[in-house]
């Protein structure tokens, strides 16, 4: 009797795990592609992503009237000017 009860726990936690390994692995594989979790609307949204090199260094940039550091940031796909 009790070597059923293992069994079916065995099976359980194999099927778990399978589950949670499959769903993690959705999230990463969506992250590495630039999508983000938009907490809001539980939807993943593609990111924008934008390098700019100046010579001579120290350029400012400005979208939407905001000056930015010169750090990396992400951006959602809105119209920007």
């Amino acid at each position: 009797m009790g070597n059923a009860k293992m069994t079916k726990f065995r099976v359980l936690f194999f099927l778990s795990t399978i589950v949670i390994v499959g769903i993690v692995g959705i999230f990463v594989s969506y992250y590495a592609r630039g999508y983000r979790l938009n907490l809001k609307t539980l939807k993943f949204q593609p990111n924008g992503i934008l390098v700019i090199k100046s010579d001579p260094d120290g350029a400012s940039v400005i979208i939407n009237n905001e000056l930015k550091t010169a750090t990396i940031f992400h951006f959602p796909p809105e119209r920007t000017t």
